[in-house]
């Protein structure tokens, strides 16, 4: 009789111990199973931004391609107004510099000078107005300053062609020359319409470049070394016109 209870027992024990490892190697299972679930899920969520973010490119490049045509007629036309407008105004130059060319021809040949002094004389002037062999070139910087506050270019070319140096021509002409880093305040002097020195403002000019600066006002002219480098230059390529 004790001896079944003891089996009784003992099979007893042993269910509930293999029921325990049942359960709990279940809920290992079962957690394990959550965790890949979570995983899973996060991976979805990755998936689905990844999605809509592709969406919303997709979205952009086919706005972007239904726009293309219109935005390419865009383009055609200011590049054709632009053209236009540039074309405009290289013709404008040209004939500007031709009424010029011809004035000061006219007031050259006029002179009575000997035939090769006027010959030499107008390929300076050609030169100045960047007109080589019929051709329209840039016209050169000394040619602004031969012109302005009321000078004349052609009078300008008879002691730029016996000056050796260009501050012994722009003194010649009547200029008071500074070459310097330190660039006027032109606003003021605008406003103010005077100089520094108390002179009466005249006429004034102001102009930047790639190649430096240069401020003109009455007879006074202000330039950059860099710019005034480049006069040099220009002024021995009109010199040694051929």
């Amino acid at each position: 009789m004790e001896t079944g209870v003891v089996i009784s027992a003992v099979q007893t024990i042993g269910l509930g111990a293999f029921f325990w490892y049942l359960i709990r190697g279940l809920k290992a299972r079962i957690s394990g199973l959550e965790g890949v679930i979570s995983a899973q899920k996060a991976t979805i969520d990755v998936m689905e931004r990844r999605i809509q973010e592709t969406e919303g490119v997709g979205r952009i490049y086919k706005n972007l391609l239904s726009d293309l045509p219109g935005d390419i007629e865009k383009y055609k036309t200011l590049v054709s107004q632009t053209k236009d407008t540039l074309i405009v105004e290289l013709q404008n130059r040209n004939q500007d510099a031709e009424k010029k060319l011809e004035r000061a021809e006219a007031e050259i040949r006029a002179s009575m000078a000997p035939p090769d002094q006027i010959a030499l004389h107008l390929r300076v002037l050609k030169r100045l107005l960047g007109v080589s062999k019929n051709i329209q070139n840039d016209r050169l910087d000394l040619a602004s300053v031969c012109e302005f506050h009321s000078r004349k270019l052609e009078d300008c070319i008879p002691p730029l062609i016996s000056s050796e140096t260009l501050g012994v021509f722009l003194a010649s002409i009547g200029y008071r020359l500074e070459v310097t880093e330190h660039r006027p305040d032109t606003d003021e002097m605008f406003k103010s319409r005077s100089l520094k020195n108390g002179e009466e403002l005249l006429d004034a000019m102001a102009t930047d470049s790639i190649y430096g600066w240069y401020v003109m006002a009455n007879n006074y002219i202000w330039v950059s070394p860099e710019m005034h480098s480049r006069w040099k230059d220009e002024f021995s390529k009109v010199k040694t016109v051929e």
